[in-house]
């Protein structure tokens, strides 16, 4: 039995490598089957790495917030009771564990055709079909229905009453820019759908307002110099949409929420009614002064009898859809009782599209959500691309299309770059570095390792280093380095390798990267979880082969503190609650779920059963000093409150260069700026309940790039 569990982990991994997610996925979870009950090491690497390939293929996080949303669950089980359906085709339910599927057959129905193209969903949503004892009458069809022509035998011989079309999938995103709409529309086009058929959600309106937030901008868009760099044709990788949620972000509306439009499905299901081309205006009066950020959209959706509203309200947790209009533009000054006016669209491919302009001129047209990378300006024609034409640089070099390579551009790097104080913390530690070993010796030379946008790298070149390294594994992010640092004219002082630290060589040959091993060393490879990006394995290869022996590390240290707590909001975003589904079994579907995430803390409601504590301290500073990859160790704390322990929040402080100012990624410190960082939650795997004086010792061990909490011992108050 070990010996199969290990073989198909080795063989996942491996296809996982080479980029077939769903396969690997399947293997995995098979593995992970094998070592249910023993739950050791291969249960848990299987476990990882099963997740890390799942939210390459969908976000499960959605799934667990919506199952656990009774608002939804509820007005979802009354839409299909209404409905009596008999006949169901159930159009992506996977996203969110086929629950409408489940809840049909409870309605009454005969028969359920769920269309899933995943493997590894439907490896996982047959197992809860089974569990629920309702595999005579649900039928998992692997097929995208937007694949087919023409029904099949078996859609013939079985034409739906009732379609249910997946809205959970898009909660995350856009409901319109996705699926639904062209899905429905093939159906009807194709023969699928009858004239008597009833469609779930019935119909779905737009709602949209403007709104006011620092944090929002400082998402998508570069507005300033950062410590004296010109970071802005960083600007060309932004996207023009992208999904929030209002409820954790700063933020004020400048307008009224306004309803756009609405869609009735059932009318287009049964051709009475296309959707496409179906366009608006509407004119908003601004009602406060302030800086029109973006546009929010959001969207209501109707079933049999009531409707649900994914708008920001505080008592669920639903994304909206953000559109940055302003990108490459001035902001619009919002003056009470000015007015703006918006268009929007519905395309031939049902794709949703927005323009705006003031009551004076115009000011920005987006392109059609995620799905089109065309963004022209109001007053120009539509572009007009010539795929057979090469673009090249002023040096002869392949020009970078930012659209083909903004998907490959981490979101998080706007917000970390307008981190002010990151910079500047890194700024003034850089410089010192780069002083401290110019006194010693004539040249300097610096390896940036995850160099991103090439930020520091360009701060170690002005600070006088001869040359700097900057290495990134994410080609794409790579050829943005080399623009950034082309723009501020340092291309002859940096040198930008798209490759993994670990794989350079250093020599002076054609396929070596550096001609000689680097002084100082310097990395941000720190997410929210302070050791998931492999910062010490990379710190010691690159002592072993790419640093001199009297290297200076920037940051020099690390101290990672956690704290205790009580949070069912946040343990639902991770792990099912299943208390609404009215005995459904669906327990099977937290084989998706994480044993550690993120969060900012302060978004999320929660108790704090212990003081926060120092889990680990680290020091960099001593080449001598051999890298701990793995530690383990013993922490006490009392229980100040009583309650069940969910999780530990894990956060940490990077000590800089000696005199420098510190990182913290601490919720509460004042060096926590902007929105860059959150903190890591790392679960228990039972909640574990503690009373208010207790003794509890925690054991916190560290493996490479990972951290493990397990409670040693709790004792009672004496």
């Amino acid at each position: 039995m070990a010996e199969e569990r290990h073989a198909l982990l080795k063989v996942a991994v491996k296809m996982g490598r080479a980029g077939k997610n769903d396969e690997a996925a399947v293997l995995l979870q098979e593995a992970i089957d094998l070592s249910h009950d023993a739950k050791d090491e291969v249960y848990e690497e299987a476990k990882e790495n099963l997740l890390v390939i799942v939210n390459r293929l969908f976000q499960p996080i959605q799934s667990f917030a919506h199952l656990g949303n009774g608002n939804y669950t509820r007005f979802l089980e009354d839409s299909i009771r209404a409905l009596s359906p008999h006949t169901v085709y159930d159009i992506g339910g996977g996203n969110c564990a086929c629950v409408g599927s489940l809840m049909a057959i409870e309605a009454g129905a005969k028969k359920v055709f769920v269309y899933e193209t995943l493997k590894i969903r439907s490896k996982v949503v047959q197992k809860l079909i089974d569990k629920n004892g309702f595999n005579e009458r649900i039928k998992i069809v692997n097929t995208n229905i937007l694949d087919q022509r023409h029904p099949v035998e078996l859609q013939r011989l079985h034409p739906p009453d009732t379609l249910l079309m997946d809205i959970t999938g898009s909660f995350g995103q856009d409901i319109l820019n996705g699926d639904l709409l062209p899905s429905l529309i093939h159906m009807q086009r194709n023969g699928f759908l009858n004239e008597k058929v009833n469609v779930f959600p019935k119909s779905i309106s737009l709602w949209f307002s403007f709104v006011e937030s620092t944090s929002i901008a400082e998402m998508e868009e570069v507005r300033q110099q950062v410590e004296g760099f010109d970071l802005s044709c960083f600007n060309a990788f932004s996207r023009s949409t992208r999904s929030i949620n209002l409820k954790t972000i700063p933020h004020r509306l400048l307008s009224s929420p306004q309803k756009a439009f609405t869609i009735d499905l059932n009318a287009i299901a049964r051709g009475k009614s296309s959707c496409l081309g179906q366009a608006c205006t509407r004119v908003v009066d601004l009602e406060g002064a302030g800086v029109v950020h973006g546009l929010v959209y959001w969207y209501e959706v109707e079933g049999y009898g009531s409707s649900f509203n994914l708008g920001p309200a505080e008592d669920q947790w639903t994304w909206q859809m953000l559109w940055l209009y302003a990108l490459g533009a001035e902001y619009i000054e919002s003056v009470k009782g000015r007015r703006i006016e918006i268009s929007l669209n519905i395309d031939a491919d049902g794709l949703l599209g927005m323009s705006l302009k003031t009551c004076v001129d115009p000011i920005f047209v987006s392109g059609y959500g995620f799905y089109s990378p065309t963004v022209t300006n109001a007053n120009t024609s539509d572009a007009v691309e010539d795929e057979e034409e090469e673009e090249l640089d002023s040096d002869g070099n392949h020009e970078v299309d930012p659209f083909t390579l903004c998907e490959g551009i981490p979101l998080y790097h706007f917000s970390m770059i307008n981190d002010l104080h990151r910079a500047s913390a890194y700024h003034i530690a850089i410089q010192r570095a780069v002083s401290a070993v110019r006194d010693r010796k004539a040249s300097v030379t610096v390896l940036d390792v995850g160099c991103g946008s090439g930020l520091l790298s360009m701060m170690a070149a002005r600070a006088g280093s001869d040359m700097v390294y900057g290495c990134d594994k994410a080609p794409g992010m790579a050829d943005c380095a080399r623009r950034v640092v082309k723009e501020n004219g340092l291309q002859d002082f940096v040198k930008i390798i798209p490759k993994l630290s670990t794989t350079m060589m250093v020599g002076s040959g054609d396929s070596d990267d550096m001609s000689g091993k680097a002084d100082i060393f310097v990395s941000e490879t720190f997410g929210d979880d302070p050791f998931s990006e492999s910062f010490l394995p990379t710190l010691q290869h690159a002592r072993e082969n790419l640093l001199v022996d009297e290297a200076v590390v920037v940051p020099r240290g690390i101290r990672v503190y956690a704290l205790g707590i009580q949070s069912e909001e946040i343990l639902h975003l991770n792990k099912l609650d299943s208390s609404h589904l009215g005995g459904l079994d669906i327990q099977d579907w937290d084989i998706f779920s994480r044993s550690r995430w993120s969060c900012r803390l302060l978004d999320h409601s929660f108790v704090a059963l212990t003081e926060p504590f120092e889990a680990f301290v680290m020091d960099w500073s001593d080449p001598s000093k051999p890298m701990q990859l793995k530690r383990c160790e013993t922490r006490n704390s009392d229980a100040v409150n009583s309650g069940d322990l969910h999780a530990f929040v894990v956060w940490y402080n990077l000590e800089m260069i000696e005199g420098c100012p510190d990182i913290s990624t601490d919720c509460h410190s004042s060096a926590m700026t902007g929105r860059h960082w959150r903190q890591a939650v790392y679960f228990m795997k039972d909640p574990i309940r503690v009373t208010k004086g207790d003794r509890i010792s925690v054991t916190v061990s560290l493996n490479r790039d990972r951290l493990f909490f397990k409670i040693a011992s709790l004792s009672e108050p004496q």
